[in-house]
This record gives structure tokens, sequence and C-alpha cells, in this order.
């Protein structure tokens, strides 16, 4: 069975940057910790999985879920400077390594791995999206799963159906749900006052739906029922908001030209050079078995 390969960009990114804050990388004054970090993991997973489709998802926007919720995302703290620097870069180098970038102005990149998840399915293509974002852990099925990270660097943790169910205690599918009742103040999801994570789980698990949680309401405690009519605009909105979209198909590269072809290597060093990306090198070089002095059976990934 091919394999897709999605790359939830800014959250892999994101990760590096904290992991390596105390000890940056830095390369004639510029910090390379995001870029080394996201192409080690990008070469990681490929030469682990061996996909057919690799595609890098960046954030283009959130101005679909703010037509209908102004406040949606409006007070997110700015990118660290490093890593606006490192952005741009990343995009080239994924560029000269074959790996497809992909931004849609005015979408998120959850919205776009969703749609790309969704395309695949269809097509019987196993997906395999990297990323700790809760939000994404809705698009698990017996097709594709979620990579974690682990504590390890280099270390992933695969999410399937059950996987997830353990975790949330809900199926992939009533994630959205749970999150509509708790709401997410970072992005400026309202949810419902007065319900938490573990309460909402216990009411999904229950009920199935948040808007069943609203329609049975009289069988809760008297605080909740209280608070599910003064927020019943905030729960349908915070349901409308969590959920990805899936339907950008026909606005978005098609899955078929996001095959992965490992450009040769002479073409690409250059580029890691300049950054001094010698760890990615030795990842890149093994997709180049005939390369003069490399021998697979010596080469292991990087601890």
């Amino acid at each position: 069975m091919e394999k897709l390969l999605l790359f939830d960009l800014m959250n892999v990114v994101f990760r590096w940057h904290h992991v390596m804050e105390k000890k940056p990388l830095i390369v004639d004054g510029l910090n390379t910790s995001a870029i080394h970090g996201f192409l080690y993991t990008a070469f990681t997973l490929i030469r682990r999985y061996q996909p057919a489709y690799v595609t890098v998802c960046a954030e283009g926007g959130a101005e679909f879920r703010r037509k209908n919720h102004p406040e949606y995302k409006a007070h997110r703290p700015p990118k660290p400077p490093a890593i606006g620097v490192a952005e741009p870069i990343i995009e080239e180098l994924c560029g000269v390594l074959g790996l497809h970038f992909v931004r849609l102005p005015g979408a998120e990149a959850d919205d776009v791995i969703a749609t790309y998840t969704a395309v695949a399915e269809r097509r019987g293509i196993r997906t395999l999206i990297c990323s700790a974002d809760k939000d994404l852990s809705q698009l698990v099925s017996r097709n594709t799963v979620q990579l974690q990270p682990t504590c390890r660097g280099d270390g992933y943790l695969e999410l399937d159906p059950e996987a997830v169910q353990q975790k949330w205690g809900v199926t992939p599918a009533q994630i959205p749900e749970v999150l509509a009742l708790v709401g997410d103040a970072v992005d400026n999801v309202p949810g419902v006052a007065g319900i938490g994570e573990k309460g909402a789980k216990r009411l999904i698990q229950k009920y199935g739906t948040a808007l069943s949680v609203y329609h049975n309401r009289q069988e809760l405690p008297e605080r909740q029922r209280i608070n599910l009519e003064k927020d019943r605009e905030n729960l349908v909105l915070s349901r409308w908001l969590v959920e990805v979209r899936q339907d950008l198909e026909t606005i978005l590269p098609l899955l078929g030209d996001l095959r992965w072809k490992m450009p040769e290597f002479a073409q690409v060093e250059p580029s890691l050079d300049r950054y001094r990306l010698n760890i990615v090198k030795d990842l890149v070089r093994a997709h180049q078995p005939r390369v003069q002095g490399w021998k697979p059976e010596l080469w292991e990934p990087p601890r």
C-alpha cells in the first residue's frame, strides 16, 4: 500500500525550537535549530516509512473561521524571531530536497492536512500525519495514523484508533465533541463555562455528541444545565470552529503531483552545507546508496 506523509510544519518547528532553545545551533549568527530539527524529522520519517507522497503543510491564515468568529486566534503571541527567519529557509530547502511545500492563503495547515487525508482515504493510500496537535487526532482511522513525538528526539508514537481511544476516552470522531465543550483559551474557542476536559469526556462517553449533551441537559447537575443554556450559542460556534475542513481539494495541488522523488545528492549538498546541516546531510545521503563512501550496513540514524 502506498503511503502519504504529511507534516504540520509549525507544530514540528515550534517543538524543535523549544527543545533546543537553551543550546541553539548557530551558523554565522543564524539560529538554525528549527531548520535542522524539521529536516532531521522529515528525513528520519521518510527513511522509516518510505512514503510515495510527501507534503509539508504550512499555515496560510485563519480567515475562514474568522468570518464567523473574528476573535479566533486573534490574541496568539507572535512567532519567536528565530522561527520567523527559519520558515522561508525551510520552504527554500524543501524545494531543493523535493519536499512539496503547500500553503493555501486563508486556510490553516490542519485543513490542508485534513483534505489530503480524505483524498488518500478514498484512494486507499495510508496516511501518516506528523504532528502533536490534538485537533488532528480526529482524523485518525484504520488507514490514517498520527505520529506524535515521544521524549526522545527521533521517537514517534503511532496513534491508531485504539491509541486515541485509550488517550482520550472517546473515538477519534468524538474529539471535536469534547473540544467543543471544553473550548480553547489560546485560540479563543469559547466552549461552555465550567466544563473541563475530564467532565467533557464523561459527558461525550454518555451522550455521544456535544449537541446531545445540550439536549439532555435536564439530566445534568443544575450548574452544568445553567451553563449549557447560557452558552448554547458558544457551544454551536465552538463545535464548528474545532472541526477540520476536508473540502479544499479543488483549490489544492493534486495529490498525484505530490509524489516524492529525491534529487541527486550533488544538487542538494551545497544548500545543506550553506547552513551546516551535517546530520541532515547524512540522512539525505542515505537515500543515495551509490554515493561514494556510503556503506548502508554501517549507517544508523543519529541519536
